[in-house]
Parts: structure tokens; C-alpha cells; sequence
């Protein structure tokens, strides 16, 4: 159950491109509604903050021709 939880978090936050209520609420309410499983979803964000941030390093690089 924790990997299908999981899993379905990891898809709806790499699904949010842009800053989007419904897609924020979205993924608020299915971590509220998965509570027993709030360390998993915690890494789950982590991880996706830990790859957005080597993007944004990437794209800083390559516009200032590092």
C-alpha cells in the first residue's frame, strides 16, 4: 500500500509544472488522506526538491556560460 501511495504522489508532483491551486490541493489532500504514510510522502518531496534544484544549477550554468 505505501508504494502504490507513493507512486501516485511521486506522478501528481511531477505532473505540477507551475504553480497550480487545484494541482496543490490535489496533492494536499491525498498526503491528509494518507497520513500513516506521511514519512514516505516527506521523502517523496525531498527528492523532488533535490532534482528541481540540479535543474535550476544546470540552466544558471549553461545562461551564464559557467
Amino acid at each position: 500500500m505505501s508504494d502504490d501511495v507513493t507512486d501516485s504522489y511521486r506522478s501528481s508532483l511531477d505532473d505540477l509544472k507551475m504553480n497550480s491551486k487545484p494541482q496543490i490541493s490535489m496533492l494536499t489532500m491525498l498526503a491528509e488522506d494518507h497520513e500513516q504514510f506521511a514519512s514516505d510522502i516527506v521523502r517523496v518531496i525531498e527528492e523532488q526538491i533535490k532534482k528541481v534544484q540540479i535543474c535550476v544549477c544546470r540552466i544558471v550554468h549553461v545562461k551564464l556560460d559557467l
